[in-house]
């Protein structure tokens, strides 16, 4: 079983809310070149506008959190050898 991308889950919440990209872009007062940006993993989303999406999509920030945390590890470091030790490392 595949696990959903930040984009694919971000994608159907907005659905599920009967949103447009476009306005969730507007209410976190970015453009839609850096919410992309995050969604496939290029980039990190602030807390604060973590929060305000959870908002938006009425979606524990938790829950955002660790699916973009998640795949951000994964499509930046996936390679390394070592990845399962240094995240012990981190977490202890």
């Amino acid at each position: 079983m595949t696990k959903e991308t930040f984009r694919g889950y971000s994608k159907r919440l907005i659905k599920h809310r009967n949103l447009t990209h476009r306005k969730v872009v507007a209410q976190l007062d970015l453009d839609t070149s850096s919410f992309s940006k995050v969604e496939h993993g290029e980039r990190l989303m602030s807390n604060d506008y973590l929060k305000i999406l959870s908002q938006i999509l009425k979606n524990g920030s938790q829950k955002l959190q660790v699916r973009l945390l998640t795949e951000s590890i994964n499509v930046t470091y996936c390679n390394l050898e070592y990845l399962e030790n240094i995240m012990d490392e981190v977490i202890n």
